[in-house]
């Protein structure tokens, strides 16, 4: 199958690559030995989020909590250890389980190195208590549908409805989803697509927030260890600024709009952001 699963810019949301619990586009072995599978996400910044938040990964056929790391010289590549002379194939075709940190899996279903749909786009709007998912693809194929899955916390998915897919094309396609009288609240989604045979594969997370005030803000996750990454949500484009508990700042807002916490001892921090919004998170 040929395929990039790709999340570009979303709306409510500074980006939509600052989850890491979703695919990389592409796993490959390392070389002619095939003694590593690569994993290869499409910038280092998703790379370094993913390395936090993966544990181990099962490879069907290989072996089960599989160690991974970051590659040391190639910046966008998670690897295995070295496992012996063609332990992957070329191209790699096969089932990977990422173990999360956190808890929980994914499971992502690899064809020629690559995942089973071109998706260019996924945002979420909302207006008064409806909440709009919109995802365009690229190409397709063999894809049966999307089922469309939400959370409360990030972590704990439920499925709210299913979209045909257009099985196998080379043309643009637009797909739409609406939920109708939801109450306010944190929400969150991401779309599991299904290719025909029944494998399937997880999109990024996106996020939006209904309520009274349009200038919600909002962190993932909000207990981390240290070296982890805090995810910052935002409405809107707004800078922040970090501080401890006493009061002192630490750190500001960056590109990715992410709290790295490698340098922040164990314990309560706050950020501030420039509507006088606050938030919080703490390093175990």
């Amino acid at each position: 199958m040929r395929a990039l699963f790709l999340s570009m810019a979303v709306l409510c949301l500074f980006t939509a690559d600052t989850f890491a619990q979703s695919c990389a586009p592409e796993a490959r072995r390392n070389n002619t030995t095939g003694r590593r599978l690569f994993l290869v996400y499409p910038t280092q910044a998703e790379r370094d989020l993913a390395a936090t938040q993966i544990s181990s990964i099962d490879v069907l056929g290989v072996g089960t909590n599989l160690a991974v790391q970051a590659h040391p010289s190639q910046t966008t590549v998670i690897r295995t250890n070295n496992l012996g002379d063609n332990t992957f194939s070329d191209p790699f075709t096969g089932i990977v389980t990422y173990n999360l940190t956190a808890g929980g899996t994914i499971t992502c279903n690899y064809s020629n190195n690559l995942l089973p749909v071109e998706l260019t786009e996924f945002n979420v709007d909302s207006e008064g208590s409806t909440i709009s998912l919109a995802w365009k693809t690229a190409s397709e194929e063999n894809n049966a549908g999307f089922e469309i899955q939400q959370s409360q916390d990030g972590i704990a998915f439920e499925a709210m409805g299913w979209i045909e897919g257009a099985g196998t094309t080379i043309t643009s396609r637009s797909y739409s989803f609406q939920l109708t009288n939801q109450p306010g609240g944190q929400y969150f989604f991401r779309l599991r697509q299904v290719d025909e045979d029944g494998r399937a594969s997880f999109s990024k997370i996106v996020f939006v927030e209904l309520g009274d005030d349009p200038k919600s803000v909002s962190v993932f996750p909000s207990l981390v260890r240290r070296g982890e990454m805090v995810n910052v949500f935002s409405n809107e484009v707004l800078a922040f600024t970090v501080y401890n508990s006493f009061g002192q700042e630490v750190a500001v807002s960056d590109i990715d709009n992410q709290v790295n916490t490698s340098s922040l001892a164990s314990g309560m921090y706050f950020i501030v952001f420039e509507n006088g919004r606050k938030a919080r998170f703490v390093v175990q």
